[in-house]
């Protein structure tokens, strides 16, 4: 009789591969996108610890050992907290300042002023005029930069890239704050969709597809199960699950 071969847990993923979160004075039950990369990592080893009993656990089969396995692991899975609502701020937000730059509305004397600004510019040498533009984004010259974008490039006689270069720069000139919160939302929001994401891939891999399904977790991991396991799975659940 071939000897039954023993369950063996997946390693669950370290701190590294959650990424690290960022310091934050807000506490974790104040900070939904921190509560998240904790539940996460919190869930993932709470999963590594569970099958490491089960597979200690000579009285279960290895049979036994998976199903039991894949019901921690749907544990594991519903314990991952959404961060749809963050990630959907944090697309708002980046709207909002996007659209508040591009309809930036210059009065008739900034009109004429920009108007100034780029006939001065195109009369000077092509490296000169560089310099000027240069300066004007790493001065943070709003005046300039604003002159500069608000016409196509070939008007001021640059290229499009330098032009590019010039409207990022006044965005961060006129919007420093507010991208500088954006940015610090974004990174929390890394952070936490990288643990959620770990702590998923780990409970997917914990156990066959088929004691996942079983225990309840249907959709993209009946795919994983192979034509033998399908149709176990088949033969105990029916036709239509």
């Amino acid at each position: 009789m071939a000897q039954e071969q023993k369950f063996t847990p997946p390693v669950a993923p370290d701190r590294m591969d959650y990424g690290v979160y960022p310091d934050t004075v807000t506490p974790i039950d104040e900070d939904p996108l921190k509560d998240a990369f904790a539940k996460s990592m919190e869930a993932a080893s709470n999963l590594q610890r569970k099958a490491q009993e089960l597979a200690k656990n000579e009285d279960l089969s290895d049979k036994g050992r998976q199903k039991e396995t894949g019901k921690a692991a749907a544990e594991t899975l519903k314990a991952v907290k959404p961060i749809k609502e963050a990630e959907e701020e944090l697309q708002r937000l980046q709207a909002e300042i996007m659209e508040e730059a591009e309809n930036y509305s210059p009065d008739t004397v900034e009109q004429m002023r920009a108007m100034e600004h780029r006939a001065a510019l195109l009369r000077l040498e092509g490296q000169e005029r560089l310099e000027v533009i240069m300066k004007a984004i790493n001065t943070g010259d709003v005046d300039t930069m604003r002159a500069v974008i608000s016409a196509p490039a070939y008007v001021t006689g640059i290229q499009q890239t330098l032009h590019e270069r010039c409207k990022n720069a006044l965005l961060v000139a006129t919007h420093g704050d507010q991208i500088r919160t954006l940015e610090g939302k974004a990174e929390k929001v890394r952070a936490a969709r990288q643990a959620n994401q770990a702590a998923r891939d780990y409970a997917m891999k914990s156990a066959p597809a088929d004691a996942l399904i079983a225990a309840g977790v249907s959709g993209p991991f009946r795919c994983r199960m192979s034509l033998d396991q399908k149709t176990a799975y088949i033969d105990a659940h029916g036709k239509g699950a």
